[in-house]
């Protein structure tokens, strides 16, 4: 059995990790940064296999709120995959999530949300009229979104007088905000709903967002769909807006 020593247990699940139908018993575990604080670090995935072989124990780089274990088979294997969910610091409420597959007695990395950021990335400019475009490199798609209902104080810093855009300022793309896998009907495999922060002037001033849905079969990260929300504020409250979503003919993005 593995010694939890100064560790607590954040979360169990059971599944078929090793080979298909074995039930074996995953644990994941870490420590508190402080004793009343929710925040965990030296986190590890333990597992117990059900045939009561060697526990197999994987520290991971991973430290943050609320993290626990979503076990389902992304990558068409047959098998679960184990996938780390929570989230770190920040007011745009980054995602922790890493998915793992075993092999060969140990647990390889074939997601987070480097890895996508890294294949899947966009480019961002504030155009004149008080627009944003966003373009995906490598999948060819685009998305306008029109921030003339932006705070005044926020246009104010990207735009002069004449409407005119000023030198050195460009909204940004964040890195992963929420990652969910989704199972669709009548398909074994799992997806992921990717979620990402069209962000403005500063980390609070929230644009829109960039949707993915993307499949792991393989261990490869593939878009399949891709759209777009814009997200603006009237008076005491705020509204996303749908602008539209790309879809490739054979659900393929390379």
């Amino acid at each position: 059995m593995y010694d939890l020593k100064n560790q607590i247990i954040l979360d169990i699940k059971a599944g078929n990790v090793i080979e298909k139908y074995t039930n074996d018993k995953v644990i994941l575990v870490g420590s508190h940064l402080e004793k009343d604080s929710p925040y965990v670090e030296n986190v590890s995935i333990v597992i117990n296999p059900h045939s009561g072989g060697a526990t197999i124990t994987t520290k991971i780089p991973y430290g943050g709120y609320y993290l626990e274990l979503f076990l389902g088979d992304f990558n068409g294997d047959g098998k679960d995959e184990i996938m780390v969910r929570g989230e770190f610091g920040g007011t745009g409420g980054y995602a922790i999530a890493a998915i793992y597959d075993y092999k060969n007695g140990k647990l390889v990395e074939i997601f987070n949300p480097d890895m996508f950021s890294e294949k899947y990335k966009f480019t961002s400019k504030y155009l004149e009229g008080y627009k944003v475009l966003v373009d995906s490199v490598i999948l060819k798609e685009n998305y306008t979104f029109d921030i003339s209902k932006r705070p005044k104080i926020y246009l104010d810093i990207v735009y002069d007088k004449n409407g005119q855009v000023k030198e050195f300022e460009e909204p940004t793309i964040s890195a992963i905000n929420g990652a969910y896998p989704i199972k669709l009907v009548f398909e074994k495999n799992y997806y992921l709903f990717i979620r990402q922060r069209v962000i403005g002037v500063s980390n609070a001033d929230t644009i829109g967002y960039i949707e993915s849905f993307a499949n792991l079969l393989d261990n490869d990260i593939k878009v399949i769909e891709i759209g777009a929300y814009e997200f603006f504020e009237k008076e005491n409250s705020a509204t996303e807006n749908f602008l539209y979503r790309g879809v490739s003919k054979d659900k393929e993005y390379y």
